[in-house]
């Protein structure tokens, strides 16, 4: 019998459809995600929806500090019971979208290296990711298992279907490495999709420089909040930007650009380049 799945006969647990749960089972995969993560005694591991803790497993121990975060009372008691006794071990039950980042990490050291994993439930995967990025979350890298079709986005080029506001996002703060494709198989019980595990390295500093980070956000959102329209027509009517519409015509204009040019056809620096000519102070 499978070790994982005799973990949910042991523990007479059944994932929970609502919460997104699909546990993960292939120990090939769980190695290489272990692997990707590399825990070290300097580091400080944050694992989103340890599940049962088939990679938990790989982790405790082995770094200064794992804080492991659930929202499923069960799991996080079953987490508790398994790991518990280890030093540096630590475990929420919450929602991690309620995540406060202006409260202490529990056993957080000055130097400790942040790294951030888990295998996201895909309905909430973009809002997460998004979570982390725009908080100012002083992390090292990130390890995320999400749907493929995320993956794709993320590692979008412009001008391509799957390019839109999340890659300009995450590309913006990251630079981003696929680890290892992983299909249906591979969970219990089996999704519907093929799944990807990324790997996010913070980068030392931003792509491109932005006057206002949160305009800029804004203004990428925008674009591709009506990705069919041209990007005047995307700016001037999207909520909350109140954009004259011959401002942005202008700076389009300046730019070089058609007027009729859509948000997918522009890379992340063109994008930084608009949002800093738009910004007002």
């Amino acid at each position: 019998m499978n070790r994982i799945i005799g973990l949910m006969k042991k523990y007479n647990v059944s994932p929970i459809k609502s919460l997104g749960q699909n546990f993960l089972i292939d120990e090939n995969i769980i190695e290489k995600l272990a692997r990707a993560i590399s825990p070290k005694p300097g580091d400080y591991i944050i694992e989103i929806g340890p599940g049962l803790g088939s990679l938990t497993e790989r982790l405790v121990g082995k770094s200064a500090v794992l804080y492991c975060i659930e929202i499923d009372k069960r799991l996080h008691q079953i987490i508790l019971e398994r790991f518990g006794s280890f030093p540096g071990f630590y475990a929420g039950n919450f929602d991690v979208l309620k995540f406060n980042f202006e409260d202490p990490l529990p056993g957080y050291e000055q130097g400790y290296k942040i790294k951030v994993t888990g295998n996201l439930p895909y309905y909430i995967t973009t809002p997460i990711i998004m979570k982390f990025l725009e908080s100012d979350f002083d992390f090292d890298s990130m390890y995320f298992m999400m749907q493929k079709e995320v993956a794709d986005r993320i590692m979008a080029k412009p001008s391509t279907k799957d390019y839109g506001a999340l890659t300009v996002a995450v590309n913006h703060y990251c630079q981003v490495r696929p680890v290892v494709s992983v299909p249906p198989h591979c969970f219990s019980p089996q999704p519907n999709v093929h799944s990807a595990f990324l790997e996010f390295k913070k980068r030392s500093a931003p792509a491109y420089y932005v006057k206002n980070k949160d305009f800029f956000f804004q203004i990428v959102r925008g674009a591709f909040n009506q990705r069919r329209k041209n990007i005047i027509n995307a700016l001037y009517n999207y909520p909350g930007l109140h954009l004259e519409k011959e401002d942005i015509q202008k700076a389009v204009e300046s730019m070089g650009l058609r007027p009729d040019i859509r948000g997918e056809n522009l890379d992340a620096d063109r994008f930084a380049e608009l949002s800093n000519l738009l910004y007002k102070e």
